[in-house]
């Protein structure tokens, strides 16, 4: 078990819609010198008794309460998070200035080297809270405390986005690209098989093959089971033993029998369409090839 030991990368995107037909951002860009984020995720239960006794109980999600420490933030950004008209080098504060709904993404290191990625969706930030005091002889360094409350999404009422490097379906470039959008890219393509060997209709295969499957992207490990992906015994349908395997960039799946195939005896390699992309998206049809050893 890992836990955490440090965070960094904060990021901001203007919310620009949200509204029963969709929602859409504006452009991630960095907050420098993130120092803490305290997160409370709030909710509310209500416990029915009857009957001498507890009967039911219900939970209901509230919102977000988020406080972020930063070494410093550049007027014009502050501005920008606070509502607050900005007139030449000068920020003008009102009574009547409303903060924007905007994202906002971190990223959470762990001490196994891993991280943990978010996005909260909806929050508005209130102005910060400052600290300014005379120079002594020690010099004390004063952090700046902004805060924020973060909603739903009107559209679906979604909170937030969380991926984690830990998880078997993590890929590197999921990282990688997390801050370049708060919404993860819409994918309703499905999946397809690009590459099978032994090819269909192989003859002369070696008894010590690998059968190999390659995807056109990603696909869900949770799908690499013994019930997606068979080797059948042409006569008598049989399923040879073995075992699976995927590799680094969850693309090719691997599977080795546990023994030498009969020489001669036709095989058939089967993928169904419970397999999936990483959005959930079942390949199209099932995969059958046929091949003679």
């Amino acid at each position: 078990m890992t836990m955490r030991i440090g965070v960094k990368s904060l990021y901001y995107a203007p919310l620009t819609n949200d509204t029963s037909s969709g929602v859409s951002y504006g452009t991630p860009a960095a907050i420098p010198g993130l120092n803490k984020i305290g997160l409370t995720r709030k909710s509310s239960r209500d416990n029915f008794y009857a009957d001498d006794g507890p009967w039911d109980t219900a939970t209901a999600k509230d919102v977000y309460e988020v406080e972020l420490t930063v070494a410093d933030i550049p007027l014009a950004l502050y501005n920008t998070l606070m509502g607050i008209t900005q007139v030449g080098a000068e920020g003008r504060p009102t009574m009547n200035d409303v903060a924007p709904f905007v994202a906002i993404g971190f990223q959470a290191t762990k001490s196994n080297g891993n991280s943990r990625y978010y996005w909260l969706y909806k929050g508005q930030f209130s102005p910060a809270d400052e600290e300014n005091e005379s120079k002594g002889a020690t010099a004390k360094l004063k952090p700046i405390l902004i805060k924020a409350t973060f909603l739903g999404h009107t559209f679906d009422r979604s909170q937030e986005r969380i991926l984690d490097a830990d998880d078997p379906n993590y890929l590197a470039v999921m990282g990688t690209a997390f801050f370049s959008s708060v919404l993860p890219t819409a994918d309703s393509t499905p999946p397809t098989i690009t590459n099978i060997l032994p090819a269909n209709n192989a003859t002369g295969v070696a008894v010590g093959s690998t059968v190999s499957w390659t995807f056109s992207e990603a696909i869900n490990v949770t799908g690499l089971t013994a019930g997606n992906f068979l080797l059948v015994k042409d006569i008598d349908g049989s399923n040879v033993a073995g075992t699976l395997a995927i590799n680094a960039t969850k693309t090719v799946v691997n599977f080795t029998p546990s023994a030498n195939l009969t020489a001669a005896a036709v095989y058939r390699a089967i993928v169904t369409t419970d397999v999936t992309d990483m959005s959930g998206n079942k390949l199209a049809s099932p995969s059958v090839t046929k091949f003679t050893c």
